[in-house]
């Protein structure tokens, strides 16, 4: 399960499209689009089922045929919001089929709606609680950025205010259970995160790689990881790098990406000297690390990475070659040594004197990231918005988010090969207004 952004608008109309009754029997599963509608600047969110045969079985994907995507058929939108003084989606999606829709109102604030896999319930406000007394929750002009746990509990992220006394903007956290619409109490994760990406681990908790560019006498500028407890609680921070440098990055160019398949974590970052992109690994769900190392090919030039999970506990990672003008992306697999089965390294002690900072605990790597091979040779434009969906037993990677086209693939574990990438933009008259209507702003969830 996962959430996958929306892009802004100025205003719109949250509204939702259904693939039709009787194919959403056949299948539990579906993929949600958020779309946002030019040039009225409306958004709307859509799904596409699964490939199905005769039987209501699914087709299993396969390198080089023809995407069955291509054959789906769209219903009618639904209006969600009502209001034109929509923007900013945030979808959060279930296997149960209960979705749940965030978005930015212009006059009220943060706004949400539940999908029970029936019907849409009415908008209701949903401000995340104010840190202070004199912070007022109608001023939050962003939604923040949210991802479902595996007992259902919706982890929403947001950058709290600069504090006076640090100049940082806490990174901080609260909490709603899946179709409900009441938060937690906030609790702050980071005192500094300029950057940070949330995954779920293969045990439901949630975890979060961040980089902190603030030094403080308890903690180092660098890359850490928290984890949660029961998906609650934190556990404390735990280091991966160290340096004075991290204090002179910005947004842009740090960047960082994670992602978890069983034991095994990965993490890609910014290194701050160079701008090079260093990696991690955690074969223990992100309790210790290998020594950061930068990814290095020959005669090429590491950039925007994605690591990905793979259904059978691999991690895959991609990146494109910044030295090309061309599209030119590689691809690299991570297994643990032997059988493939990630294997408990055995961990290096670090004994902290109290009240100093704490330091990486560092561990001998089981496996090995393969040599780098080229995948997807002849795209015009390198993948942006890149982002993946992982669903049990499948993989989709998916890029242009936050454009009218988005381009969706999937893993085929039998051949170890990307599917033919399907293309998807959609477009029809608004039984409203009895204009033509043409999708932009797109983005996935799972439901």
């Amino acid at each position: 399960m996962s959430l996958h952004r929306c892009f802004d608008i100025q205003r719109g109309v949250i509204s939702y499209i259904q693939i039709k009754d009787h194919i959403l029997r056949l299948t539990n599963i579906a993929i949600l689009l958020c779309l946002i509608f030019v040039p009225f600047a409306s958004l709307r969110a859509s799904a596409i089922p699964r490939s199905l045969n005769a039987s209501g079985k699914e087709i299993p994907f396969y390198s080089g045929r023809q995407s069955p995507l291509a054959q789906v058929t769209w219903s009618p939108p639904v209006n969600l919001s009502r209001s034109g003084a929509a923007s900013q989606p945030r979808l959060v999606a279930s296997l149960n089929r209960t979705s749940q829709a965030f978005w930015m109102d212009s006059f009220d604030g943060l706004v949400t709606s539940v999908y029970n896999g029936s019907v849409w319930s009415l908008p209701v406000l949903v401000p995340i609680l104010p840190t202070s007394p004199n912070q007022n929750t109608t001023a939050q002009t962003t939604p923040p950025e949210m991802i479902l746990d595996g007992q259902e509990r919706i982890h929403a992220f947001w950058h709290a205010p600069p504090d006076p006394a640090t100049g940082q903007p806490a990174l901080n956290e609260n909490l709603m259970l899946l179709g409900t619409t009441t938060w937690s109490a906030p609790v702050r994760i980071a005192e500094s995160a300029l950057v940070y990406d949330p995954a779920e681990l293969a045990d439901g908790e949630i975890y979060m790689g961040y980089i902190r560019n603030y030094k403080s006498l308890l903690f180092e500028p660098g890359v850490y990881v928290r984890k949660t407890v029961g998906g609650v609680t934190w556990q404390s921070a735990v280091p991966v790098q160290n340096s004075i440098y991290y204090r002179n990055l910005a947004v842009p160019p740090a960047l960082i990406t994670t992602a978890s398949a069983g034991s095994l974590v990965s993490m890609t970052w910014t290194e701050p000297r160079l701008g090079m992109i260093n990696f991690a690994d955690s074969y223990d769900q992100g309790t210790s690390w290998t020594e950061p190392k930068t990814i290095e090919f020959s005669g090429t030039i590491p950039s925007n990475p994605l690591v990905l999970p793979l259904p059978e506990g691999r991690l895959l990672r991609i990146w494109q070659d910044a030295s090309q003008t061309n599209c030119t992306l590689y691809q690299q697999n991570l297994d643990a040594a032997g059988s493939g089965v990630p294997q408990p390294p055995a961990v290096t002690p670090t004994t902290n004197v109290a009240g100093t900072p704490p330091v990486p605990n560092v561990v001998v790597p089981t496996g090995e990231w393969s040599q780098p091979v080229r995948i997807f040779d002849g795209l015009q434009t390198c993948p942006t918005g890149s982002d993946y969906i992982l669903d049990g037993g499948d993989l989709y990677w998916y890029w242009g988010e936050g454009t009218s086209t988005i381009n969706l693939t999937a893993w085929d574990s039998t051949s170890s090969q990307w599917y033919e990438p399907h293309s998807i933009n959609l477009n029809f008259e608004d039984a409203e207004t009895r204009r033509f209507v043409q999708l932009d702003e797109l983005s996935l969830a799972i439901a």
